[in-house]
């Protein structure tokens, strides 16, 4: 409690504080609210654009393990007929082949031979009738006019055996001169796609598409045999489709419905195909904006308490103040010490408990001059809070050491007002003081087990290296100083080569010691303090390389590879015998207003390539290519 003289000048003072520290808690609680908020937005939108692009990859290779299969049948019919010609007999063995292949290919809907007029010589269709001309067929048309052999994937018509739509996998044949001998296809049902898209789940709104690179479509999610067929040239998705990448996300407005929608297309490898995955965006921030609702709520009543409690503590502070004006004349009686100093710095009173704290006799204590008592570090403490006594503040709150008699240094916190005791006295500081050692020793070991606690939250138990929280920070911070400083920002996304294989042969211990050898290594490949290298979750890592140019990243990430192989970790299960990493690189240098996500969606599309590329090897992603780098 500190002793005060005629008036209660500090009143007004503690309840201006007061106020101002509730509307910077309010303030200050709204913006960290707002800022988690926006920061799941972008995360949000990040992880819908890396399922739905692993979604498209995953149609991609069912579409060109579909028509590839055809193909293969195609090709094999194809010899046979070169080889056994087109005689009664030829032709019937060629029928009971082409059934069995039906039979026994689930994804083949039919196959058919025709001749140069468009006339079946032999089908896959028992009973099927055999008068149906075909030579107005579009696929017919082109293999008459053109004189290529490759396979075509033509867009999806009726059968005019059973009704039923269907995609065209066709082939031409030619007479032993090269002339136009007829065409051999491969029905795939349309209902082949539609069964294996309805088992992904992608919204109400979402939308699976295959097309052609006519820009026409040959399937699509929500199913229309109305849009069979129909062109999307001069809407937005092929405008987004780049020759250079085999696969791309982006934000597109729909030319069916008007819907916004989060895109994401892959290249269907060996046919001018692609399959696209779209995503409604309403639908995917749909639980954002319930979460964010709900936390503006709390938000709002939280902000409400503190106002009210702020309100009731200022009236309590004035009451309090109020009573011990009432009790200052209590001060002799009081257990803590109680001083009068001039402002010259000579002690006029010290109190029982004062000289009990530094163990001087009463009689002795007015004699000593305050500079023989406090530290010589904490002097200007107390020329600092004399001299503002002195020229018109109405009180000090300091904190220094005194040292007793015996030596001992011990901490104090001294509460001061300058104040004439009588009408016509000169100006002294009346202060109390209290030993508060122990709580100064409580606050710094409660300061050293909160930089501990600090450490342990970004810190991956396992390798030493930093955690998946500490990564979210860094990245933040470096994408947005990397913004604002217009430098280039490297992200390295590390994955340890058959895992999985690894931890089965060598047990989970070794697989432990093998991820520390790993962090050890990215952890020592790394020299800047702002370089980071962190744990991004299982046997994956990230190492952040700020204003790192793409050659210089893809060097370190290099140098890391070549490392752990040559460490020479025995590994079975891996085709090199050893243990090793891939790696992916992105670099960017962030736009105003970006994200980080992207530069984490690039960086993880890289090491899919690098694996995908035979893995112990470094892709590099930039802004407009990928390149692979040799591993």
């Amino acid at each position: 409690m500190m002793v005060l003289s005629n008036s209660l000048s500090g009143r007004g003072s503690l309840n201006r504080r007061l106020i101002a520290f509730v509307a910077a808690a309010c303030l200050a609680l709204t913006a960290l609210a707002s800022f988690q908020r926006w920061r799941a937005h972008d995360e949000k939108l990040a992880q819908a654009t890396i399922e739905t692009a692993n979604l498209s990859r995953s149609l991609a290779q069912h579409a060109q393990d579909t028509f590839s299969a055809a193909e293969t049948v195609l090709i094999g019919l194809q010899e046979r007929v070169g080889v056994d010609g087109t005689g009664p007999a030829a032709l019937e063995r060629l029928a009971r082949v082409m059934r069995q292949r039906v039979a026994t290919m689930p994804q083949i809907h039919g196959l058919f031979l025709f001749d140069a007029q468009g006339r079946w010589l032999a089908n896959s269709v028992p009973g099927a009738p055999i008068d149906l001309d075909y030579a107005d067929r579009s696929y017919f048309r082109y293999h008459r006019d053109h004189t290529d052999a490759g396979t075509l994937v033509g867009e999806p018509v009726q059968s005019k055996v059973d009704g039923s739509w269907i995609i065209m996998v066709t082939r031409r044949l030619n007479h032993p001169d090269g002339s136009f001998a007829g065409v051999i296809d491969a029905t795939i049902s349309v209902d082949l796609f539609r069964d294996f898209y309805d088992r992904f789940d992608i919204g109400q709104k979402g939308v699976i598409a295959l097309a052609n690179d006519d820009k026409r479509i040959l399937v699509r999610r929500p199913y229309d045999e109305g849009n069979y067929g129909r062109s999307l040239a001069g809407g937005p998705i092929f405008s987004n489709v780049q020759p250079q990448f085999d696969s791309r996300s982006f934000v597109y407005v729909s030319i069916f419905d008007g819907k916004s929608r989060l895109g994401s297309y892959n290249r269907v490898s060996g046919f001018p195909l692609l399959v696209l995955v779209g995503r409604d965006k309403a639908e995917i921030l749909a639980g954002w904006w319930r979460d964010t609702s709900i936390s503006a709520a709390l938000v709002a009543g939280i902000v409400l308490i503190i106002v009210t409690l702020g309100r009731r503590l200022s009236a309590q502070i004035a009451e309090q103040e109020r009573i011990e004006a009432q009790y200052r004349l209590l001060a002799e009686n009081s257990t803590d010490a109680i001083i009068c100093i001039g402002l010259d710095g000579r002690r006029s009173y010290a109190s029982p408990s004062f000289c009990t704290m530094l163990g001087w006799p009463p009689a002795e204590m007015l004699g000593i001059a305050w500079t023989k008592i406090v530290p010589q570090d904490d002097w200007h403490i107390i020329q600092k809070g004399i001299a503002d006594l002195g020229s018109g503040v109405p009180s000090v709150s300091l904190v220094y050491r005194y040292i007793r008699r015996d030596g001992t240094p011990i901490w104090v916190e001294m509460r001061a007002r300058a104040t004439a005791l009588r009408l016509g006295d000169a100006v002294e500081m009346v202060a109390n003081i209290r030993d508060i050692t122990r709580q100064k020793a409580a606050e710094d070991e409660l300061a050293r087990v909160n930089a501990e606690l600090e450490i342990l939250t970004l810190t991956d138990a396992l390798t030493g290296i930093g955690n998946r929280r500490q990564f979210d920070l860094v990245i933040q911070k470096e994408w947005t100083r990397a913004m604002r400083d217009g430098r280039p920002l490297a992200l390295l996304m590390i994955d340890a080569d058959c895992f999985k294989s690894y931890n089965d042969r060598c047990g989970h211990h070794m697989g432990d010691e093998c991820l520390k050898a790993i962090a050890q290594i990215l952890s020592t490949s790394i020299r800047r303090p702002a370089d980071l290298a962190a744990r991004f979750g299982g046997e994956e890592f990230a190492v952040i390389l700020p204003n790192t140019p793409g050659p210089a990243a893809a060097d370190i990430a290099q140098a890391m590879r070549k490392r752990l192989q040559d460490l020479g970790i025995p590994h079975d299960g891996n085709p090199n015998g050893v243990a090793t990493i891939s790696i992916g690189v992105a670099v960017d240098v962030p736009e105003r207003g970006s994200v980080s996500g992207g530069l984490i969606v690039r960086a993880d599309q890289a090491l899919y390539h690098a694996k995908n590329g035979g893995r112990n090897r470094v892709v590099l992603a930039g802004p407009t290519d990928v390149a692979r780098i040799a591993g």
